[in-house]
């Protein structure tokens, strides 16, 4: 009986031990888990020096974080993967691809393109499909006058571009009376045009 015993005893820590080895060897072979962004960026066109560079940049984060294990999201790590489209600088291309990551690639968040006016048709898909978008390369205000709530600037606004510069002048000898200012068409120089005009206005310029 205490045969028996000893090799019911002993059958059972054999198993224990078998499917602990099991389920390692399978945690080993498991994919580790990815989280994955899209990205629409100038990497050709009239911007496509800013778009690469911006490129560079998130590869660079990307790298970083997953040298350390990836991000922690609960008790999970996972690392970075991004995918990037070619917008050719066209804000019209941003927003097709932007919503193309999200609809056919199914990412899970957007980096932001390069430029205020291909952020600001980015910003648009990302709102209307409610995907989180986290950009650095559009500094138009007008981007973030509209409501928007899936989108998180990490950049400095165009408006204070020019602030410091003519607070500055205007306490020049002799003071400066009048300034010329000019600029591009598109959304961002417009914008500056406008607040400089605003600043200068402001200091008694």
């Amino acid at each position: 009986m205490e045969q028996s015993i000893k090799r019911a005893v002993l059958l059972v820590l054999f198993v224990v031990v078998v499917l602990t080895a099991v389920s390692l060897i399978v945690v080993l072979k498991e994919e580790p888990k990815t989280i994955r962004f899209g990205c629409a960026l100038s990497l050709s066109g009239a911007r496509e020096q800013e778009g690469k560079l911006t490129r560079e940049g998130y590869e660079l984060w990307k790298e970083h974080v997953n040298s350390q294990g990836g991000i922690l999201i609960g008790n999970d790590q996972y690392l970075v993967e991004i995918l990037y489209y070619d917008d050719e600088s066209d804000p019209q291309k941003t927003a097709s691809l932007v919503e193309k990551l999200i609809v056919e690639d199914n990412v899970d968040l957007l980096l932001g393109p390069y430029g205020s006016d291909c952020t600001f048709e980015a910003a648009a898909i990302a709102e209307r499909y409610r995907v989180p978008m986290v950009e650095g390369g559009g500094a138009s205000e007008t981007i973030f006058a509209q409501g928007f709530r899936y989108t998180f600037g990490v950049i400095s606004l165009a408006g204070d571009y020019f602030k410091t510069l003519l607070e500055g002048a205007a306490r020049l000898e002799p003071e400066p009376k009048k300034v010329a200012i000019i600029s591009a068409g598109d959304l961002f120089s417009v914008w500056c045009g406008y607040r400089c005009a605003t600043a200068c206005r402001a200091v008694g310029i």
